[in-house]
């Protein structure tokens, strides 16, 4: 049985035409889903500017800091007071800290939280030094993650 020229034509065309045909049908289908997710995404990104804002709100009524607007979010800022940046001793603002990371902890869980203690982590101008530094990437990168055969 010897095949014609004209048979792998019509073989070919008919591949070429489902090819096609699923193409459309994938491309339509991504998508829909795409916006799908970018719909999902938008509600998922407006609740949470309101949790922020509620929370803004919250801090600032339990500060008694006023709100400033920046000019290129649509949410407010908290403004610390004016002038206490360099005299403010850590431990004063301890009752603020643990009322901002209560409502946060509260929105994240769902339930009422409490905040018991916390400290401040280092930061950039307490950070330990460069031999503090260095012994932190000997110890993280000390721990052998493959597992040996």
């Amino acid at each position: 049985m010897r095949v014609q020229w004209t048979d792998w034509a019509a073989v070919v065309a008919i591949a070429g035409g489902v090819w096609a045909a699923l193409y459309a049908v994938l491309r339509r289908a991504v998508r829909r889903t795409g916006e799908v997710e970018r719909q999902a995404m938008a509600q998922r990104l407006d609740a949470i500017a309101s949790v922020v804002e509620d929370l803004q709100a919250r801090v600032a009524e339990l500060s008694g800091v006023q709100m400033e607007r920046h000019p290129h979010m649509e949410t407010g800022l908290i403004a610390a007071p004016r002038g206490k940046e360099e005299e403010a001793d850590p431990t004063e603002r301890q009752p603020e800290i643990a009322a901002v990371l209560a409502a946060a902890a509260t929105a994240f869980l769902g339930k009422e939280a409490r905040v018991r203690s916390s400290q401040p982590m280092n930061g950039p101008r307490n950070n330990g030094g460069a031999w503090a530094h260095q012994g932190r990437v000997i110890v993280q990168t000390s721990h052998n993650l493959r597992r040996k055969n």
